[in-house]
Formats: C-alpha cells, structure tokens, sequence
C-alpha cells in the first residue's frame, strides 16, 4: 500500500508545473481583446492560435489532475482516463504546430519544446509511480532538472507574450495609418461641394482642447478631431476671430459661426443647435488653494466658485449647490487668477482642462477633488437648420477607430502613450482612471515578519510575494507604493484606521475591521495550523486541544476567530511568529496558532528540529488588500487588476518564494502527527507480565512437594481465571486503543484524499471558467461589434443585427461551446438576438458593464421555461469607452462544468458536486436513481437546482419517502457553504442521502459556488472495519 505521505508530495510536485503554462495562452487572449478589426491573415491566425491554447490549457491541467488522482488512490480507472487525455493533446500539439508554427517560429517551436518536455517528465513520474518506486519519483521531483524545465517553459511563455504584444503594437500603429473613410450619399456630398467652408468657433482659452498656442497657432485635441473629420469628409473648416467660449457661443447665435468643436449637452440650447455624437468624456473637479479646509463638495456652502461664463454646468452647480456663490469669469485664465490672489475660494472646470493649464504654466499651491457633476461627454454643435452638416460630422465622429483617437490622445498625454495605457488600463472606467491619476502615490505598511507573504529585510526594504505583487500592480497601473514602517502588524491596522497609510497588502476581513477599512475580494487562501512539540499528543481540533496554553499573535484574524469561538482556552499573546515558535519550542506554552505558510518558513529559517504541525483548524486565512474606507475606488481598481494577473504569473511568484523544500517540510512534519501504537505503553505491560510469572515461578520452586497441590486447590484456579480474564482485557483494551489511533490516521489520510481531489477539481475548474471569460472578453472587443454599440444601445430593438452574431459564432468558433449570444441592455432586455431569462441577470449585467470587465454566472433557472443555463457576462463599450450595452453568452451545464465535476468522483461511493448560496445542488448527482424513489425528484427530472441538501430521516435507498412540505434541515455541508465557509470533517457527518460521510468543501465568493467532495465514511474506513471486526474477535 502507498504511503500517504508519498501521495501528498506526489500530487504537490505535479500541481507545481502545468499553471506555468497558463501564462502563453491568457496573454493571447487579453491581448487579442483589445486588438482591432482581424482583417489581416495573420490576426485571423493569432485567434485560432489563441483557442488552440486555450485547448492546449484544459487537456494539460486534465492531463496532471489524471495523474495526480492515480498517484493519490492508484484507481486504474484514472490510469486508463490519462492515456486518452494524453493522446488528445499529443494531437492538439501536433495540430498547432502545423497551423501556427509561423506566427512565432522560434519562440512558439521553444514553447512547444518545453511542454513537452514536462510532459514527457510527468510520464515518466507516472511510470515510477506505477511501478512502486515512489522514493525515486520524488526525488526527481525535488530534482534540479525538473525545476529547469518548469523555469525554462516559464522563460518561453514570457517570450512568447512580448512578441505578441510587440505584434498588437505593430497592428495598432498599421490602424493609426490607415484612415477609416466614411460612405457619403449623393446628397451629402451635394452639401459639401456647395459650401466650400464650414466656420468654426475659434475658442483661444480651453487647452488642451480649443486654445491659442505661443506661437498664435490654434491648437488642441478639439482641433485635431476636427482635421481628422476634414480628412474623412472632404469638409473644410475656416475659423472665425478668436474669442472665449461665451464670445463663440455669442457668435455662433449670430449665425457667423456654424460649428463649435468643444461642449457640453445642454437642454436650453436644443431649440437652436443639434448636437453631435460625444467623442470624449471628461469630468469637472473644484480646484483649491493647498491651504484650503475644503475637501468634498458637500462642504461647499457660502463660498465664492469661479466657473467661465457661458459654460452649460452652471445652472446644474447653482440648482445642486444653492449657498455657492458662482462667479463668471472671463475664462479658465481668468478663474485661476482669481483663485491665486484670493478673490474666489475655488474655481471648477474639467480636469484634464485644468491640470494642463497647471503644467504648462507650472502653477503650484493647488490641489483638487471631484465635484457633485457626472462625467460630461464632449460634443460638437451645429445649427438646427443644418441636417445634412450635422450628418455628416456624425457619421464621420462615429467611424472614429480607437486607433485613431489613440493617434491623436497621446500627443497630448505623458508620460506614457495612450496606446500603452489603453493596454494597462482597459478593464478600469473613465473615474476610475482619473482618480489614478489624482492619487500617484499610494502608501501602504506591512506584517514586519511575516514570511513568506511579506517582511522587512535588514536593510529595510519590503519583501517577499506580496513586495513582487505590488510592483506587478505598479507596473500596470502606473502607481508608486511607498513603505511605512511600523515596528508591528497591531501598528500598521492602527495606522490604516487613522488614514495614515492607504493600504495594507495581506489582511482578512473580519467584522471589527470592515468598520475602519474596505477590502478587496481574496488573492490567496491559507489554513491556520497549530504548532507544537514533537511530543506532544496528536489531535485532530482544538476540542481535543483542551484547556493548554495557546499562543495566538495580536492583531491577526485568526486571533480573533478563536478567542471568539474557543473563549474558554487559556491564551498567551505574541507580537510575531517567531516569538510565538521560541515560546513552544522552549516548553513555555503547548502550542501556537498561526497560517501554514509562514509558521513552516520560520521553522525552517530557525531551525526549531523540535516542533511539529499538529493538525490544521477550521480557520482559513482569506488574504485581502484592505483599503482605508474613503477610498472605494481603490477597493475596485485592485479588484480588477488582481483579476488581471494570470495564472503563470501567480506561479511564478508563489514558486520564488515557496518552494518545494517548504512544501516538503510541510509534508514531513503532517505525517509524525499521530503514532500507529502506544510503544510505551506496551513495554510496560509487557514488563508487568514477566516479572508476574517470574515470582510465580521463583514460589512454585520453594514448594516443590506441594507444587501440585496448590496448583490443584481452589484458590490457585480462581487465582488463574482472574490472570487471564485481566490479561484479555489488558490485551482487548490494547487493541482497542490501536484501532482508535489508526482509526484517526485513517481519517486524516481520507481527509487530504479528498481535499487534493478538491482542489484539483477547483483548478480544473477556474482554467475552464477563466478560458470561457477571456473568450467573451475577446468577442466583446471584436471591431464589428463596437461599431454597433453605440447605435444597439440607443434603441428599442436592433433585430436586424442578428447575422452579425452569427458572423460572431463562426468567426470565433463558438459552436464548439453550444453558446448563443445575445446583445442586451443594462436591465436584460434583448436588442440582439431572443432571449426571455435575461432580465433576471440585470443586477450582474449593470454590475459588469460598471465594473468594465466579464465574469461567469454559475447555472440558474429560467422562470418562464424552467429551462437551467449558465453565462458568460461582457461589457459592450462605444467607442469612447462608455459601456453601453453587454454581450452575454447562453450554454447549458450539463456539457463540460457537470463533465469536470463528475470526472473526479472518488471511490465507489465518492462523488464532487456543486451547490449554490441556497443550499441547492447545481451540477448532476451520481445518485439520481435513488433520489427519484425517495421523491425527491421527478422522472426525467435533473438534479440541478431541483434537489435541496437536505439530510433525510433514513437512508435514500432504504425505502424512505419525502412528503411534500417534510421540514428537513440543510446538511452541516450546505450549511458552512450558505454562510460562505471552507473546511474539512473528518469526524463524519450525515449527507444528502442520509449516509455519513467524511468531506471537504469551499466557496467561490467571486462566482459565487461552493463545491463539495464526500465519500462515504464506511468505504473510507473500510480497512480499519475490518481489522476491527476480525481483531476483536479473536
């Protein structure tokens, strides 16, 4: 029989490669979803390449889950199931490298080398392990040629994504140069060629849009659309004399002017003007002295605001702020003026208006926040009498690419290109950007000692896995984090409440802390374990725990957890872990409470050969970035780019500070947690016995003569049946304490068997989900469908659309998913395609195209057919960002979720499902047989979202019957998952069919599941039942 401990380091050794190749195929598709129109050979190819990848992901992860499951149970059936899996993706390599070996020769040939070079590593770890040699496959798979090839398929990935980003560059500067020309009609081009020249209002005030520049040369990104439209139409615009914008506008009611270029939508001027489609949006701040108590808009009240006159916003500040004076000024000029000698108490204009004139004139002593306004789109206007112009300049701002108006945006923006932002910052809103840009420096204080995660080095600087996730992060969004020291992890939560610092990095949300901060959604998910003594007694909870001293470290979450649920232990408080371990290891308290990570690198580090992992707890560490509470914006943003980092680079990070020497010392210290038998013990009785019989002896040879006699007499009989009724039962109650022990280690062993089954299927799992999403994301950027946005958004029904998402299937091979896609608006209603379930997604759907990114939706019922589907949720955006519409795609869950879920059954009686926040199953039960007889279920009917995990009065298959209305209470399983909680029990508990069963669960708060792996607690302990059946009776 295999060790456990042999399993355990098998199945973490093949976990450990096949994320590093997530990193090629996640790249192509991020970077195929901000590409343009696939017009050229090669983007047609750069897509199928990306959903070869996207296959090359799943068959890899289902190749290691096959492998790692044999290695762990030595089931044949997962035998069997990893030769047909390796077989598919011999042929899915094969086929690559035929159509796509051009793309990239050399850096596509490397990663195709070293792919399969790691799995021609995991084939021959599995044939090792098939022949018993598993002292030997460990070794390789600690070994440095192992790690070689993983760091080496790790290196070609990361070529492989800057060719391809160095592809879509090349593509995007081909876009910018090629000029998207419009479709006239005869009338149009009638209009143009009897009016030779259009006037336009020549405003010198408003850079960076309309302004006169040194030299006397109207300038500004206003100017330079307006150029753009020239070149597209054939229209040529004159200006007229310069003036300000209330000077233009006056002009322009005149009839001297027929355009102007820059402003705002305003109902007052309806009557006279039509306004264009918006080809920007901006967003109004008040700008302050620096010495200023002003810090929100609501404080605005008997103050002096200086806004030019003239601009559409004034009404809309004097109707939301009445006890705000409003002064008109000249211009922005003459408000920035005022404002420094003291004449006003604050001046508002859009941001990008100001900050601009702010450096371009190196003014200082000011500083800003958001006004009460929505962000403002940027229109043009023409006269209501002028249809045809204002046709015209509206077709031709709607066939604006985004490569042209990146073209003309970053000559105004630095100091990065707009393309690279584009890049960085595509899943972020308008506000969301512009308050990076308010906030270039964010600061943030660490755990001082707190490794692996993070800790301050000698020289102190921050370091470890969350110091490389920070710089990540920096790099993406163009941030500085800077460090503030603190001396304790107490300190930096106490300089985070006092907005001292921003950020903390690494922080568990718990209900005394979500009064001072807010916190991102989890980035990384750590048991707690308790440490002790090596001789100390093994126990499986903190029940059996007792009343020992606990040391527990302040300030940490999990302190909290338990001091609340076990009030009655005796605790000793600790600043670090490390001081924590020292106490243990010194004899001073019995154990220390603290996440598995890091207590196992300080044993390492310290050398503490005399401590031990003694059991994990219930409690599991739910990493977060905790943010000050004023700044939900932050809270988003992280969001969002923490969703952006990928799987390899994860890996990669995870891999540099935890390695496979943590992992094994991890290993090593779990299996000396429990003893087969009480040694001592046995030595013991053992001794007692023999010197009993050796006085016997030594008494019967003093009385040789009446030996027999006593022998024979009453007394020496009774005498005897009592030595061998004690001597049973000393013998019995032996046997009964081992069997208890291996009882123990039995249930430890199921515990991690179907844990790693667990998260195994969670990794198969989030690679299918995480695949899917890119691929909406993909079709949602796709050139042909944001054309549409914008118009599909304005009206009722765009039915006359529909080929366009059949263009959509075929282009991006959706047939292969069975999606249908349909276009809807914000509340679910249709504008593309039918569909009558989607208004129930309309809270997800608003949220999404909020949050500017995709997300899956795990199965739900449709009310109107009882139908059960999944989604796959997109933001549609026109084409100045705004998101105005979502692409959602529509499959069924009985195809590869139910497929992925059943593949990892355990065992005859074992079985992975999937359950929602209602306690209700959402993928297909192996025992559907069962739960039809019991009337739990109709005939024909699925389990998903039909049956509730609820535990039955008898077993299912033991005649029992539900009635209708029966109260039933949730499994203890369904009930931690409802209250969004992961774990492990051992010690059995009754399930959905009425059997106990020992199981391990968590939930996806992102997606909101959980999913469930149990096997029943009879074939799990089956061994032990039999020892015990024969050894008790003889």
């Amino acid at each position: 029989m295999w060790s456990s401990f042999t399993r355990v380091i098998l199945f973490m050794g093949v976990m450990i490669w096949f994320p590093a190749l997530l990193g090629a195929g996640q790249f192509i598709s991020q970077a195929q979803a901000h590409t343009s129109q696939r017009v050229s050979y090669n983007d047609e190819q750069i897509v199928h390449l990306a959903q070869s990848n996207r296959e090359i992901l799943y068959q890899t992860e289902l190749l290691n889950r096959m492998m790692a499951m044999y290695a762990y149970t030595g089931n044949e059936l997962w035998y069997d199931k990893h030769r047909i899996a390796l077989k598919q993706f011999q042929q899915t390599i094969a086929q690559t490298k035929v159509d796509y070996i051009h793309i990239a020769p050399t850096t596509l040939d490397a990663l195709l080398k070293h792919a399969k070079q790691l799995l021609e590593a995991d084939s021959y770890v599995f044939e090792l392990v098939d022949q018993g040699q598993f002292a030997k496959a460990r070794m390789y798979l600690e070994s440095a040629e192992f790690k070689d090839k993983k760091l080496r398929l790790i290196e070609s990935t990361q070529q492989l994504s800057s060719e391809l980003e160095q592809y879509v560059k090349v593509q995007r500067k081909q876009q910018q140069n090629r000029l998207h020309l419009i479709e006239l009609t005869e009338s149009e081009k009638q209009w143009i060629a009897n009016n030779p020249s259009v006037v336009i209002g020549n405003e010198i005030s408003w850079p960076p849009f309309m302004y006169q520049d040194r030299h006397g040369q109207v300038s500004g990104i206003s100017h330079d659309f307006l150029q753009l439209i020239e070149d597209k139409t054939g229209l040529k615009f004159t200006l007229s004399e310069p003036g300000s914008y209330a000077d233009v506008q006056r002009l322009f009611h005149q009839g001297r002017v027929d355009l102007i270029a820059a402003a705002y939508y305003s109902q007052e001027r309806h009557n006279l003007a039509i306004h264009t489609p918006s080809y920007l949006i901006l967003s109004d701040h008040i700008y302050v002295r620096a010495n200023s108590t002003l810090q929100h808009y609501d404080e605005l009240s008997d103050i002096t605001l200086a806004i030019p006159a003239g601009y559409e916003n004034i009404a809309k500040i004097k109707e939301l702020l009445p006890n705000v004076i409003v002064i008109e000024t000249r211009d922005l000029q003459d408000s920035m003026e005022r404002l420094q000698r003291g004449e006003v108490d604050a001046l508002m204009d859009s941001q990008s208006v100001v900050d601009f004139l702010i450096r371009e004139n190196q003014i200082t002593g000011v500083r800003s926040f958001a006004s009460p306004l929505d962000h403002n789109s940027l229109r043009m206007f023409v006269h209501r009498e002028q249809q045809i112009l204002h046709g015209i300049i509206a077709k031709a701002i709607n066939s604006i690419t985004r490569y042209e108006r990146q073209a003309i945006l970053s000559k105004w923006f630095n100091p990065e290109t707009v393309a690279q932002k584009q890049l960085q910052n595509t899943m972020l809103t308008a506000a969301e950007l512009e308050w990076l840009r308010q906030h270039p420096t964010i600061r943030f204080a660490s755990d001082p000692a707190w490794r692996p995660f993070e800790y301050i080095d000698e020289q102190g600087q921050h370091q470890g896995m969350m110091s490389d996730y920070l710089a990540l992060i920096s790099e993406k969004l163009n941030v500085n984090f800077k460090l503030e020291p603190t001396d304790t992890w107490n300190e930096s939560l106490t300089a985070v409440e006092k907005r001292e610092i921003d950020i903390l990095t690494s922080a568990t949300a718990t209900e005394m802390r979500k009064q001072h901060m807010s916190f991102t959604q989890p980035h990384m998910t750590v048991p707690a374990v308790v440490i002790t003594r090596r001789k100390e007694p093994n126990y499986l909870n903190l029940e059996q725990f007792g009343d020992r001293t606990l040391a527990v470290i302040e300030g940490y979450s999990s302190t909290d957890w338990v001091t609340k649920q076990y009030p009655q232990q005796t605790y000793r408080y600790v600043d670090t872990i490390n001081d924590g371990l020292r106490l243990v290891s010194e004899g001073k308290v019995d154990g220390l409470l603290a996440n598995k990570l890091s207590t196992l690198d300080s044993i390492h580090e310290m050398a503490l050969d005399n401590l031990k992992m003694n059991f994990v707890t219930n409690y599991n560490y739910q990493l977060s970035f905790a943010v000050r509470k004023d700044w939900p914006q932050l809270v988003s943003i992280l969001n969002k780019v923490l969703a952006d980092i990928t799987p390899a680079q994860r890996n990669t990070i995870r891999n540099k500070w935890i390695g496979i020497e943590l992992e094994g010392v991890s290993n090593s210290l779990d299996m000396k947690r429990v003893d087969s038998v009480p040694v001592e013990r046995m030595i013991l009785i053992a001794l007692v016995v023999v010197l009993s019989f050796s006085i016997v002896a030594w008494f019967m040879s003093r009385t040789r003569g009446d030996a027999m006699a006593i022998y024979s007499s009453g007394r020496m009989r009774f005498l005897g049946v009592i030595s061998i009724g004690c001597t049973i039962i000393v013998v019995q109650s032996l046997t009964w304490v081992s069997l208890n022990k291996e009882e123990q280690i039995a249930r430890l062993q199921a515990g991690k068997s179907i844990d790693a089954t667990l998260h195994a299927t969670k990794t198969a799992l989030d690679a299918w989900i995480n695949a899917r999403i890119q691929l909406i994301d993909l079709v949602s950027h796709d050139q042909d469908l944001s054309y549409l946005a914008d118009t599909i958004s304005k009206t009722k029904s765009s039915q006359q659309h529909q080929p366009l998402l059949e263009q959509l299937n075929e282009k991006y091979h959706l047939q292969q998913e069975e999606w249908k896609l349909v276009v809807v608006n914000k509340d679910g209603k249709a504008l593309v395609g039918n569909s009558t379930d989607l208004p129930a997604l309309a809270p997800m759907i608003k949220q999404q195209m909020s949050d500017g990114s995709a997300t899956f939706v795990p199965p739900l019922r449709n009310v109107n057919n009882d139908k059960v589907q999944m989604y796959f949720i997109a933001p549609l955006e026109n084409d100045v960002g705004e998101p105005v519409a979502a692409i959602v795609a529509k499959a069924e869950p009985f195809k590869t979720f139910d497929h992925i879920l059943s593949e990892t059954q355990i065992g005859h009686t074992g079985e992975t499902y999937a359950v929602n926040q209602r306690g209700m199953m959402i993928s297909e039960s192996r025992y559907t047989e069962d739960i039809i007889k019991a009337n739990l279920l109709q005939r024909g009917e699925s389990s998903i979202l039909n049956l509730r995990l609820a535990v039955p009065r008898q077993p299912l298959d033991k005649g029992w019957r539900y009635s209708d209305g029966e109260p039933l209470p949730l499994t203890k399983v369904a009930q931690r998952i409802v209250l969004g909680e992961n774990g492990i029990n051992v010690d059995g508990a009754f399930d959905y069919r009425g059997y106990r069963t020992i199981s391990a669960w968590l939930w996806d708060d992102k997606f909101k599941f959980g999913l469930v792996v149990e096997i029943d607690e009879d074939e799990a302990l089956e061994a032990i039942i039999y020892h015990a059946t024969h050894s008790m009776a003889c």
